[in-house]
């Protein structure tokens, strides 16, 4: 096999060297991009499930209080009377609607009603199952652990409320059912995605599997102990994200999060093939572009090595026909003063002793011809009746045909017929005089090769032409690198296409923008490039946004900032406005003062980011006004109340200020409930919260504590007389007749009222109001009755735990 030569070696070398450090600087690169990467994936991952598990955790409590809330309300008499306990069970659709099933049991575990219905529940007896056990003696609300229901061994979560019976203790329990087979809140979980395959798991601290995507996994022991590395951190307590490979093989990035309300943990699963899928398109992409890259190198390479060894060729080649030619005077051109450059220096002068008896015109014309036939370029002359009269050795190497063989042969029989034809133009116009410069593709140039050619006319004294130089350079290299710039621009088209930005380029001192195609569809229109200027843009800005956008700008021309980077809405076509994100960056300024001339950046469109925003935090403030007010009224519950006392009984310490709550309920209420029914009775409840209002100061605060029961809190009384003044005001507003379904009622209201300058706990201040209250209910009704610092509470009934009218209590 025929050795490489030099040229090839140093080529292949060359190649192999710059490759392999480009691929060391990406292989370094892409290991960076991994790590942010996977920081970035597990921060969004980790807030994702710390987003879900505490909506879990605020749905558990809001219907846990639903619970709560009916189960005050529910007649205890009712569990020995099952048929009027199914009646109000089934008139509550609100609750209904939130839960698969509602119950009602009794203490000794067995079914009185349920919504809906099933026979088979009456031979069912829940005495023995612990959550029953544990809401009966506790007294407490309480979510069950998941088990199989023993009418169709389903899985379900049970929430569960105490029902107190007359003398304060527990009669009876209800409960609402989650059905982990179906579609609610919690069986949602596991048909929720993350990303395109990853999915949510739901499992207790005890290994047990609440949901999955697996249905199959439902209530099953999760992994055992050493099985799964996440598992055994997220049961420990642990909260985080790691990667991980799961007990069935799949590893994939686990975020994990215990919820607050139950001891249940939330999983957030994502495969790490598709979570670490950009990396690994962009490290196919470098390796492409690596396998290119060298492909093109090589042979720029190889023509360089071919340039620089060029003289050491022209110098061996010289020698030999030295030798073969004594007579002859060989002259080599010694471009650089390196080892070769040497070496043609003293062969040189070993030929100029041997030759100096020449003359020193043919020392000149061989000179001349030298530096010709050396030259990268073709150079020849051609006379005014188009016969080469000179031609230098390049024509050889370009087009295999030696010099000799052209001169006085004409251009048409060099070239043919072809090549002559698209050249006559240009002929024509060099004999007349004037110079001509054009470029032939290689297929028009009869060669591989981009020539760009001149030709020069030689003009005599009297202004005839004698002929014309020819002048022809090798342009492919410039042509190759045009191309490559022009596929480059296109690559990075259809990557900002992909990506939806648009990009902008802003020429600062003329004020000219252009735009990418997608500036015009984010507007609405077709895509297109655009041209504007930057007023026009400005006046697309929302009114609203330009004082921010602005400043951001100026500072970044200024150099005060690298960049800036806003938010801001723009006018689309139609009138519309939508959302962009504005990213740019100065890249040139004037090198005399450094005043930015050039700004470049993208717009993308947030719209609908933004209004995904605006949706959560609307339905955040929903949720936090239905926790702290009345569903019926509108009016603070017992939340918020004791919120806005505790805060003002300590600006009472503080200032030393008095002030006010009055205990007030609907007297004989319940038989106007029973006699026109709960539709009735809840506008008359609506009717009475208004007009309480409508009695106090704005400051003052009006609640509804359950029932037919309200407090008020005054704030700032300046003393005992201005309570009165008030009391006496709602008592005769009560007095008005009210209207309700078309029909007329009277109502009157009972007051307690206690005073205090906050030396009294909340609990114990509505304590002394409660227990007036009592004393006015029981001396008449319709009046008002004031706390003492000695009162006690009346027959010694808890205030809190006071019995509705009809049932030994108040009416």
């Amino acid at each position: 096999m025929k050795p490489l030569s030099i040229k090839s070696k140093v080529t292949l070398i060359a190649t192999a060297a710059l490759v392999g450090l480009l691929a060391l600087v990406s292989a370094v690169q892409l290991s960076l991009f991994k790590v942010e990467l996977r920081q970035v994936l597990e921060s969004q991952q980790f807030t994702l499930v710390s987003r879900v598990a505490d909506d879990i955790d605020q749905t558990l409590m809001l219907r846990l209080n639903a619970l709560v809330s009916l189960a005050k309300i529910l007649p205890a008499e009712e569990l020995r009377r099952p048929g009027a306990m199914q009646k109000n069970l089934e008139n509550r659709p609100g609750l209904q609607s939130e839960f698969d099933a509602l119950s009602v049991i009794a203490a000794d575990g067995k079914f009185v009603a349920a919504v809906p219905y099933d026979k088979g529940r009456a031979a069912i007896n829940l005495s023995d199952r612990p959550w029953i056990r544990g809401v009966l003696d506790g007294g407490r609300p309480l979510v069950s652990p998941p088990h199989r229901a023993r009418l169709n061994g389903e899985p379900q979560v049970i929430l569960a409320a105490p029902i107190f019976g007359p003398r304060g203790g527990v009669v009876g329990v209800l409960t609402g059912t989650l059905n982990l087979f179906r579609s609610n809140f919690l069986g949602n979980i596991g048909r929720t995605r993350v990303g395109k395959t990853g999915s949510f798991s739901l499992f207790t601290k005890d290994r047990l599997i609440v949901m999955s995507s697996d249905k199959d996994r439902i209530m099953t022991e999760g992994p055992v102990p050493g099985a799964s590395p996440f598992f055994d951190h997220a049961v420990a307590g642990g909260e985080g994200t790691e990667e991980s490979v799961g007990s069935r093989g799949l590893r994939a990035l686990f975020s994990y999060k215990s919820l607050q309300s139950v001891p249940w943990v939330l999983v957030a699963v994502l495969p790490i093939e598709e979570a670490y899928t950009p990396f690994a398109e962009t490290q196919k992409q470098i390796i492409q572009f690596m396998v290119v890259l060298a492909l093109l190198l090589a042979p720029l390479i190889w023509f360089a090595v071919r340039s620089l060894l060029r003289p050491l060729l022209d110098l061996h080649q010289t020698i030999r026909r030295g030798r073969s030619n004594p007579s002859a005077v060989p002259e080599v051109l010694v471009p650089k003063g390196d080892e070769i450059g040497d070496l043609a220096a003293e062969f040189n002068a070993l030929m100029r002793e041997r030759a100096n008896a020449e003359a020193a015109s043919r020392e000149s014309e061989h000179r001349l011809r030298m530096i010709t036939d050396n030259t990268p370029a073709l150079i020849s002359y051609v006379d005014s009746e188009l016969r080469y009269r000179y031609a230098n050795a390049t024509y050889s190497e370009w087009f295999g045909v030696t010099p000799e063989r052209m001169l006085g042969r004409t251009m048409r029989e060099v070239l043919g017929e072809t090549a002559y034809a698209s050249r006559e133009p240009h002929i024509r116009q060099a004999l007349s005089g004037k110079e001509a410069g054009f470029e032939l593709p290689p297929a028009l140039a009869g060669s591989e090769r981009h020539i760009h050619t001149r030709y020069v006319p030689d003009v005599r004294g009297d202004g005839s032409v004698a002929g014309f130089f020819i002048l022809a350079s090798d342009v492919t290299a410039l042509k190759h690198s045009d191309r490559m710039l022009r596929e480059s621009e296109q690559q990075l088209s259809l990557a900002l296409e992909g990506s939806q930005l648009a990009l902008f380029d802003w020429n600062i001192a003329t004020g000219e923008v252009f735009l990418s195609d997608q500036w015009a569809v984010m507007l609405g229109g077709k895509p297109a490039p655009t041209h504007t200027t930057f007023a026009a843009l400005a006046e697309l800005v929302h009114p609203e946004d330009a004082a921010q956008l602005d400043p951001l700008i100026r500072d970044a021309l200024k150099g005060v900032t690298p960049y800036y980077r806003v938010e801001h809405r723009v006018r689309k076509n139609d009138g519309g406005w939508i959302w962009i994100q504005s990213h740019g960056q100065v890249i040139a300024r004037d090198h005399r003062d450094g005043r930015a001339v050039r700004l470049i950046g993208t717009n993308a469109d947030v719209t609908e980011r933004k209004r995904a925003e605006a949706e959560l935090a609307e339905s955040r403030a929903q949720l936090e006004r239905a926790a702290q007010h009345d569903g019926l009224t509108g009016l603070p519950n017992r939340n918020l109340l004791g919120d806005r006392l505790e805060q003002a009984l300590a600006r009472a310490r503080r200032n030393q200020q008095l002030i006010s709550l009055f205990y007030l309920d609907l007297d004989r209420f319940k038989e106007i409930n029973d006699a026109l029914g709960h539709a009735a009775g809840d506008a008359l409840l609506k009717a009475f919260a208004e007009r309480l209002n409508a009695c106090v100061r704005e400051t003052d605060t009006v609640a509804r504590a359950g029932g037919d029961e309200f407090i008020i809190l005054l704030e700032d009384v300046r003393e005992e007389g201005d309570a009165r003044a008030i009391a006496e005001k709602i008592i005769d507003a009560m007095r008005r007749e009210f209207h309700v379904e078309a029909k007329t009622l009277r109502a009157t209201t009972s007051i307690g009222i206690a005073f205090t300058r906050g030396g009294t706990s909340g609990e114990e201040l509505m304590k002394q109001a409660d227990a007036v209250l009592y004393e006015a209910k029981r001396t008449g009704r319709n009046k008002y009755r004031i706390a003492r610092p000695a009162l006690e509470v009346i027959e010694g009934k808890p205030p809190g735990r006071r019995e509705k009218p009809g049932r030994g209590g108040k009416s």
